[in-house]
């Protein structure tokens, strides 16, 4: 019984890993949208499935909003990274419009780094830690197959999480870790 449990809670941080990949790119296929929208370049979706999967004790659910969080990470390291700051490359705001290269730099940056603390701070034991670890590499190797440029990323993702992992530490010290202890 336990070996189904585990299957269904990777194959839940698998589906999330790719759909949280895909997402970004999501804005492309609507006319509501501009690519590179604020909305789908950033931690706005990640942030809504981390509250809701913080308050289920339901680790599948736990596993796939943590997968979503790292493939929106994971999807942005390599937008950290253009060709150059310039039209499709800037993000998008509704009513005011392209930003500056700047402000698109720094949200996209922001929003990896707030995206891995989501996910960082979804792991509640060693199994869903294990995930983590395993499932930001494999992601990473996918992704970079179809990206041209791989060491910019890669470093900003490993900084990005050690500043996820630094804050959430910080934040956890002193703390109970709540009623999830023993969950995996």
């Amino acid at each position: 019984m336990r070996w189904k449990a585990f299957t269904f809670a990777s194959l839940s941080l698998i589906v999330g890993l790719a759909l949280g990949n895909k997402f970004p790119d999501i804005d492309q296929d609507t006319a509501l949208l501009v690519h590179r929208s604020v909305f789908t370049h950033g931690p706005l979706l990640p942030f809504l499935l981390f509250l809701v999967a913080s308050g289920i004790r339901f680790a599948p659910l736990r596993l796939f909003a943590m997968g979503f969080s790292l493939g929106v990470a994971v999807h942005l390291s390599f937008d950290l990274f253009p060709k150059a700051w310039q039209g499709f490359a800037l993000i998008h705001v509704p009513v005011i419009g392209w930003t500056y290269p700047l402000v698109s730099w720094v949200w996209i940056a922001l929003s990896i780094i707030l995206c891995l603390y989501m996910a960082l701070g979804l792991a509640r034991n060693g199994v869903q830690g294990t995930a983590l670890v395993f499932g930001v590499p494999g992601m990473f190797g996918y992704a970079a197959l179809n990206e041209d440029a791989v060491w910019g990323p890669l470093l900003s993702l490993i900084a990005a999480t050690l500043i996820g992992l630094v804050v959430l530490l910080w934040r956890r010290s002193g703390k109970d870790q709540g009623p999830y202890k023993g969950e995996w």
